[in-house]
């Protein structure tokens, strides 16, 4: 919920414009802080605990844009949202303020009414930004560590009890060598899997990280089906999957569309329960490529779909559920690399989920 009274801090040269301002934002009831330049405002910055911040473009000492430029070098300002303020609407300053990542523009003199909805639905947007940001680090905090100890325990222990019996001086059945070699290979997996999602997260982050387009367009979907059928495997549920990736040429990489397609998979298995049909299709539709894939698991609700993001988990103190709830966020950003259409759905019936990642036919050969 978006705080009653906010602190705003108004960077404007021009003190008519600067006293008229402060006094409407104060009438809608937040703290207003002036500076005359962007360097007061800079400095005024460093005591922290600002909410938001209007700033005019040309100043002395320091302009709008520059302040704006530190703020988002500082690992304590850069969240905090910015509102421009100039008298010359020109689409340069406009584009640059965008291109920047500026919250909104306003011309001079700007309208009370317009204002003070811009400063209520930027501080409103901070306030979701803080509690998102909130839960995350929660995540990490709480859920990080029992991922990785939850495995690292399997293996620990299957290692001590290789040992014991060791010691003992009988040493292991065949049996036994083979469910402790599967126990700690599954534990590996598991291992393996969180560190190469955290890896993929971040390089799908990093401005400029390159993913080679294959050119054989039987492998990408032979490799997918392929890790699709290790996903079902995994969770003992080959009879479950229906699989049916068509070949395609398409302008994405092999390895990313592999990727993503684990990752919606894994999440239908998880979320659905053994002898639960999951459907995994690769096809022309109409002039586009759609992947689809379908379970009829416990599924999400239009809340939990919008709220869905890296280390977010929907009831996880109601269900008991691996992973860091990076899968989604994964794919998202795959999506997002390419242009491609991702979205999530509810089954008609209430049930399970629908997930379509769609290749435009203006992609398409």
């Amino acid at each position: 919920m978006m705080p009653e009274t906010a602190r705003i801090l108004l960077a404007e040269d021009d003190a008519l414009v600067r006293e008229t301002l402060a006094a409407i934002i104060e009438h809608a009831g937040h703290q207003v802080t002036v500076a005359a330049d962007g360097q007061e405002a800079w400095s005024t910055l460093q005591a922290g605990g600002f909410d938001l911040v209007i700033s005019d473009i040309r100043m002395p000492r320091m302009g709008g844009f520059e302040l704006f430029e530190r703020m988002q070098q500082s690992a304590s300002l850069a969240t905090v949202p910015v509102i421009f303020l100039s008298a010359l609407a020109s689409e340069a300053d406009v584009r640059q303020g965008m291109v920047l990542g500026a919250s909104d523009y306003l011309t001079k003199p700007a309208d009370p009414a317009e204002l003070c909805r811009v400063v209520k639905t930027r501080l409103a947007q901070r306030t979701r930004l803080q509690g998102l940001l909130e839960e995350r680090s929660l995540a990490l905090t709480r859920y990080v560590p029992h991922e990785l100890r939850t495995p690292l325990n399997g293996v620990m222990g299957y290692a001590e009890l290789m040992l014991l019996t060791h010691d003992e001086g009988r040493g292991l059945t065949r049996e036994e060598t083979r469910d402790f070699g599967q126990q700690i290979l599954v534990s590996g997996k598991r291992l393996l899997r969180i560190a190469d999602n955290l890896m993929l997260l971040l390089q799908l982050s990093e401005k400029g990280s390159r993913f080679p387009v294959g050119k054989d367009l039987h492998a990408w979907a032979l490799a997918s089906r392929r890790q699709v059928q290790e996903i079902a495997t995994e969770y003992g549920r080959r009879d479950d999957l229906v699989c049916s990736i068509e070949d395609g040429d398409l302008p994405v990489s092999g390895e990313l569309l592999a990727a993503a397609l684990v990752q919606l998979t894994d999440n239908a298995f998880k979320f659905s329960a053994p002898g639960l049909r999951v459907d995994v299709i690769g096809r022309r539709d109409q002039d586009d490529y759609l992947f689809e894939i379908r379970d009829s698991g416990r599924g999400m609700s239009e809340e939990q779909i919008a709220r869905q993001g890296p280390f977010v988990q929907h009831d996880r103190a109601k269900y008991e559920q691996q992973g860091l709830g990076l899968g989604l966020e994964i794919v998202r950003q795959i999506c997002a690399r390419y242009a491609l259409g991702f979205k999530l759905t509810a089954n008609p019936d209430g049930t399970g989920l629908i997930t379509e990642i769609r290749i435009p036919h203006t992609y398409l050969p």
